[in-house]
């Protein structure tokens, strides 16, 4: 339960990332990577794919791939308008947040950095902020006061922009459309499809490349599912009424000093993305 516990952020960001990009074209409820989406009234309430929404602020969203460099989130001058930009890692953890509270309302860029890069931000960019994970979350809350107010914040969310760090200060146009990943299941909320998720899925799902926990991590997965289909253990499945000795006797593997689902948090240096 404890390894559950401990790899539920993961895995949950990891499929709500795969089904909000999981579109041709960017729109209100989905975008593709590294763009925005933009809601242009307040969330539906059958909007379930994000849970607890806020209902007094338009919002947009993007999730960010950093694997190959970093990118730039440029917002406009909001003259006063409250918004807050926030960017989560894949752990849930808020790692960055703009606006109104902490930096102001004036126009800016900022510069969004995932683990492998070690370069110097542009002059004009007034702040770094580092992700430990390759996939930043982006959400952008503007505050709307009626739907008086919806033509106003629209001309503020088509401003916002992420440009790729080496087409910083070039013509930058993010692609209009690509294919959808036909792997990707939108007939569920990423929510249910986690709970419906096989203890052996959820683990394998915890190990992907995109959520890239420890090697050993792998290797004691890999043990306990050859453990899990042992002979010994296929015998007592089909026939309770006569437990194998050596399935009664012979102890799940282990991984090091660690038990077969490494119940122990790796360091977050070792859970960056390589």
């Amino acid at each position: 339960m404890e390894a559950y516990a401990f790899g539920f952020p993961l895995v949950i960001m990891d499929v709500t990332r795969a089904v909000t990009t999981a579109a041709a074209k960017s729109g209100e409820y989905s975008a593709l990577i590294n763009q925005f989406g933009r809601m242009r009234t307040y969330v539906d309430p059958d909007f379930k794919n994000v849970v607890r929404i806020s209902r007094n602020s338009l919002w947009s969203f993007a999730f960010v791939d950093l694997d190959k460099e970093p990118f730039v989130y440029s917002q406009p001058d909001t003259r006063g308008r409250y918004m807050v930009m926030q960017a989560l890692n894949m752990w849930t953890d808020d790692f960055a947040s703009v606006g109104s509270r902490t930096t102001g309302t004036e126009a800016g860029n900022f510069l969004i950095a995932g683990p492998k890069w070690s370069g110097t931000p542009p002059p004009d960019v007034k702040e770094t902020f580092r992700c430990t994970k390759r996939y930043a979350w982006v959400l952008v809350q503007i505050a709307a006061g009626s739907a008086a107010d919806f033509p106003e914040i629209h001309l503020l969310q088509d401003k916002l922009a992420l440009t790729p760090l080496s087409a910083w200060g070039k013509p930058y146009t993010p692609p209009a459309s690509v294919s959808v990943d036909p792997r990707v299941d939108l007939s569920v909320t990423p929510y249910d499809s986690v709970r419906l998720m096989t203890g052996e899925m959820f683990f394998w799902r915890h190990c992907s490349p995109t959520t890239r926990l420890t090697r050993p991590t792998r290797r004691c997965l890999r043990n306990s599912r050859s453990w899990a289909l042992s002979p010994a253990r296929s015998s007592t499945r089909r026939n309770s009424t006569r437990p194998s000795s050596r399935a009664s006797t012979e102890p799940p593997p282990k991984c090091g000093s660690s038990s077969r689902l490494a119940l122990t948090r790796p360091r977050e240096s070792d859970c960056a993305a390589m």
